[in-house]
């Protein structure tokens, strides 16, 4: 309690930081509202039955092989490993798009040819992301295959109801083949790159139904 006029001038900091940390926290709820809008304006009449997230340069910018062992929160979205002071750094959309996506009801899956699960799973769990996730993929292996596991796991039968991102091309031009949507990542996960997908998903939609309609 600031009881005198000084007290009140040394409160100002404190007041004046949790201000601006309201205000954040109130922007982040208006952008994840304004962002589930769009998403359940999209999927309206063009099923999405779930999202399948690559790992590496696609959710972070970093390698997470190489964040085994000891790690601390530097930051909301930075890891740091004790002993290499190498940094791993979550792309700043990221929460959002995972976090709308849920509370959409959309279930969303990790397709990643690292070895490290267990690491990603915790770098993920650290972030607080990972119970947002209903399958992991995280192995050595062509993604085609990720792909069709996740399918299998999570009970879809028409994988061409499935988005897929990824930061390497091959990986997009072998998950195509299983008739997804695939959105090439070129600098992290974002807003616009999810509204992207879904855009080009209910494009292709009704192009199929148009095609089987003939």
């Amino acid at each position: 309690m600031c009881s005198s006029n000084s007290d009140r001038d040394d409160c100002q900091p404190g007041r004046a930081k949790r201000q601006r940390s309201e205000e954040v926290n109130n922007e982040n709820g208006n952008d994840e509202h304004r962002l589930k809008l769009e998403i359940r304006k999209l999927c309206i009449s063009d099923i999405v039955e779930a999202v399948v997230l690559d790992l590496d340069d696609t959710l972070w910018r970093g390698n997470c092989e190489h964040f085994s062992g000891a790690c601390v929160r530097t930051a909301a979205t930075e890891i740091q490993h004790t002993m290499s002071r190498a940094t791993l750094a979550l792309y700043p959309e990221v929460p959002l798009v995972m976090n709308a996506l849920s509370a959409c009801g959309i279930p969303i899956a990790i397709a990643s040819a690292s070895p490290a699960s267990e690491t990603a799973r915790h770098l993920l769990m650290q972030f607080g992301l990972a119970a947002l996730v209903s399958h992991w993929e995280v192995h050595p292996g062509c993604k085609k295959e990720h792909l069709k596991a996740i399918g299998k796991g999570l009970g879809i039968s028409a994988l061409r109801n499935v988005l897929f991102f990824d930061d390497l091309q091959h990986n997009l031009r072998d998950v195509s083949s299983l008739g997804c949507t695939c959105y090439h990542v070129r600098k992290g996960l974002g807003t616009q790159e999810l509204l992207s997908a879904l855009r080009d998903h209910r494009s292709r939609s009704r192009a199929a139904a148009s095609m089987r309609s003939w």
